[in-house]
Parts: C-alpha cells; structure tokens; sequence
C-alpha cells in the first residue's frame, strides 16, 4: 500500500498551486481558528482470561525442574462493590465482563508523565441501618480470581494449594472509606479539604526521565490502585468457612499538596495519594540496579478474617513508612 501511496501524494502535491507550497507566514486571522492539543488519552474497556500459565525452573532442585502452574485466570469485572459492604457475604461468582481504565500520556519539560486518572467506576452512597447516608463506599474496578495455583510436592508432581481471589482494586477513594480512614487511624488532618472529600478518583502519575548525569532512568511512581476491597485465599477442600484474608486494603501516602512530589508526615496531610517511589534504573556489571531508592507509604487493613469475611480478628495500620535502599537484581 505504502509504494502505490508515495508516487500518488508526490503528482497530487506537484499539482497544487506554488502559492500553497512556498513557505509564506501565516496571519494573524487564520491562525485564531486554528486550535491544538497535546498528550493522549486512552480510555480503554477490557478483561483478560488465561487458561494455563507455567513457569518451569530448568535447574530446579536436585536437577529436578521446579514447575509452578496457575489455571484458570481472570481479570476484569464479576463482582459489584455492593455486593457485600458492611462485611456482607463475598459473592464474586458472577460472568466476566469489561473493567474501565482512564490514562494520559504528556510530554513534560523533565520528561514523559503518565497518569492514571480513573481505574473502574465510582462507588455508590452507603446507609446505615436506619436509612441514614454515610457516604460513598468502595469503587467498583478491577476483579481477579485464580482459578487453581499448583505447586511442587514432595512425590516430586504438581497439586493445587487453593484459589486466589482480589475483588475491586481501583483508585477510586470514597468518602465513606476517607471518614473510617481519619475516624479509626488518624489519617489526614481534621479540618481537610481534600480531592476526595466527597468521593474521589486519586490520579496517580509515573514521571520517566533521563538521570541529570550519566547514562539510565529516573522514575518517580505513584500507586495506581491504592484501594482494594477484598483479598483472600480458598482453600477448595470444604466448601464453607475455608477463607483467609483481607477487607479494606488501602495503600496510599499524605501528602501537603496534591503533586506527585509532596510527602507529609502522618496525620498532618492534606491530601490522599498513592504511595510513591522514586529510583534510578541502570544495568551495570550484569545486574539490574535500582539506585537512590526511596519510598513513602501507609497502608491500612481494615479487618483480617479467618473462616468467612464476617470473621474478622482484627485491623492493621503501618503508618508514615519511609524507607531508603539500593537493589541489585542478577542471574544466577
């Protein structure tokens, strides 16, 4: 197609007058009807099904190979958020349909900058028992189940060690959640005003650049998916009571001022943001390095359970987490 294209465009343009080919200035006039944009936006709706996926250690252990088989994977919608709110009944049995993702690509000054601006919908307004409004719950994104994980054992073949389930990941904060989030760990200041104080998506940016000396890549990463609903493992032996697990996963930073470069310490931030990482990526001597590595993070478990999701034993929160570390990643 290219080859018959080419000697076409080159007799039309010869054929035009000479006034449109020289390289006159444009007016004033014409160029206030002519409007431009920059970046992409890609709005995309999708699921992804994986009958089998292996992963085979040639080497193994004692020259046997290793083999690690995941069956029956999914990603995509089967579950709405209101499904079980309020630690109801999980009930992620439903078909699999699209997931909704929203992302922007810029070229910046300092380099390229994605951004996740929304990953599934919005959560709808919860009540309590006499009818009353609470706020908006848990968004309704992406859901993932594993069908069958199988592992070695010690007759040297592969069984199944259960099911792996993760219901609603999205950035989508409600105000809901934000309210249990201040009331129970003290998160943000009393008196925030926030992206989301009403229920919020919380756009999460990756900035990709070159180091300001020497050859490699500096990356600063937000969490794009700072809220789960659920998590858990089935162990497919009985049929009830056969569930360990998480409900209300949130993995996010506070921050001052709503930038991907902000950090504030705990109970003191303005804003909710995902965690944040920043590195720089090299290869060097064989091995794969993340230099100058530094993270910021919270992360709060709303109720561990053990048996069915009304089991709870619990809650946890890893507040304000800092860390500062280089890695090296090689063969062996």
């Amino acid at each position: 197609m290219m080859t018959i294209m080419k000697p076409m465009l080159m007799v039309a343009s010869s054929a035009l007058p000479l006034s449109v080919n020289a390289l006159d200035a444009l007016d004033d006039d014409f160029l206030s009807g002519v409007t431009g944009k920059e970046g992409l936006t890609i709005e995309q709706s999708y699921y992804t099904t994986i009958v089998l996926y292996v992963d085979v250690d040639g080497d193994g252990d004692n020259g046997d190979k290793g083999v690690i088989k995941i069956t029956d994977y999914e990603t995509g919608e089967f579950s709405s958020s209101t499904d079980y709110d309020d630690y109801g009944s999980l009930t992620p049995n439903g078909a699999l349909t699209q997931v909704y993702s929203k992302i922007a690509i810029d070229a910046a000054s300092d380099g390229v900058l994605i951004t996740t601006e929304e990953l599934g919908q919005s959560g709808v307004m919860e009540y309590d028992v006499s009818g009353n409004a609470l706020g908006t719950g848990f968004g309704d994104g992406i859901d993932t189940r594993l069908g069958g994980l199988q592992l070695g054992n010690e007759n040297n073949t592969e069984n199944t060690i259960g099911t792996l389930t993760t219901l609603n990941a999205t950035n989508y904060l409600g105000s809901y959640t934000l309210a249990r989030m201040r009331q129970n760990f003290g998160v943000g200041t009393s008196t925030t005003t926030t992206n989301h104080a009403g229920g919020g998506f919380i756009e999460a940016e990756t900035l990709i650049s070159s180091k300001t000396s020497g050859t490699g890549i500096h990356i600063v990463q937000e969490g794009s998916n700072p809220v789960m609903q659920a998590s858990y493992y089935e162990d497919t032996d009985t049929a009830s009571n056969n569930k360990i697990g998480v409900y209300g996963y949130l993995q996010f930073r506070e921050a001052e001022t709503n930038d991907i470069d902000s950090v504030a310490a705990h109970g003191t931030g303005n804003y909710i943001r995902g965690t944040r990482t920043e590195f720089e990526l090299d290869v060097d001597n064989g091995a794969l390095v993340l230099a100058n590595m530094v993270t910021d993070s919270s992360t709060i478990i709303e109720s561990i359970f053990i048996g069915e999701i009304g089991d709870s034993i619990g809650s946890i929160a890893i507040l304000g987490m800092h860390s500062e570390s280089t890695i090296k990643i090689s063969a062996h």
